[in-house]
Formats: structure tokens, sequence, C-alpha cells
């Protein structure tokens, strides 16, 4: 073998290996498509909680369905889920507690005690109370 042939078998090792190993690291480019759309529904769920909390602030009330958040000022377009352009669940449980339900493709890298928003896959619902509280959150297969 000449010294050419020898740098060009090494040099395409080392780019088969590396390539593998990013993608050990980092997932394929589909997992990271999977990632951001979790991330994005995360996202939502905040962005509906903050206009949850305002609307408690001027009303004293939770509104009997999502759609009454859509004021211009609240919210302008109510967010959906941009996998599947399905509507996020809310769930009024009574006068003071309500429920926020997504489903995620990825289950949370984050798995923090002190990270309210961690989620398995799947359908996952989160529970609030109306003081400002979070309450634990819970898994809901309806």
């Amino acid at each position: 073998m000449n010294i050419d042939r020898i740098a060009f078998v090494v040099t395409m090792g080392l780019v088969v290996s590396l390539t593998a190993i990013g993608l050990f690291i980092l997932g394929t480019p589909a997992d990271q498509r999977l990632l951001r759309l979790d991330e994005k529904r995360v996202v939502d769920l905040i962005q509906l909680t903050q206009a949850l909390d305002d609307y408690w602030e001027e009303t004293k009330s939770l509104p009997d369905r999502s759609g009454d958040l859509l004021d211009g000022r609240r919210l302008k377009h109510m967010p959906s889920d941009p996998g599947t352009g399905m509507p996020y669940v809310y769930e009024k449980k009574d006068q003071f507690n309500y429920r926020l339900c997504a489903s995620f493709d990825r289950p949370s890298q984050k798995q923090t005690s002190d990270n309210f928003w961690v989620h398995p896959v799947g359908r996952h619902c989160f529970s609030f109370v109306q003081n400002n509280t979070n309450l634990s959150d819970d898994v809901g297969n309806d």
C-alpha cells in the first residue's frame, strides 16, 4: 500500500468514527426534531399558564374553556401542538384548579426536582391551583 492510500483509509475511518460519535451524543436529526417539538410544547403551555394567570387577576375566576383567553391582549391566537396542530387540553377542575395537557415525543432531558415542566413520553398533564402555586404533576391517560 502506498502512503496516499493509507492516509485516505485513516481519514475515512476518522470521519466515519466522528460522525457515529456525533450521532450518539446529539442524536439523529429526527431525534433533534422531536426534542425541538417538545420544547415548543412546553413554551406553549407556559404561555397558556401566563394567560390563565392574567385572566384570573382580572376576573378572579378561571375560564370555562381556553377559547375565553383569546382577547387580543392575553392571547391573539390559541397555541396548538406543533406536531399535530391539535389544541392543547385545558381542563377546569373547579373554581381554583385546572390542568393543561400535551402529548410529548421524548422524556424531559432535565430530570431535576425543581423543574416543574418535567414530563415523560406520551400524554402528560400539569396541575395548577390558581393561587399561583403549582401542584404536583400527574399523568393522565384519558
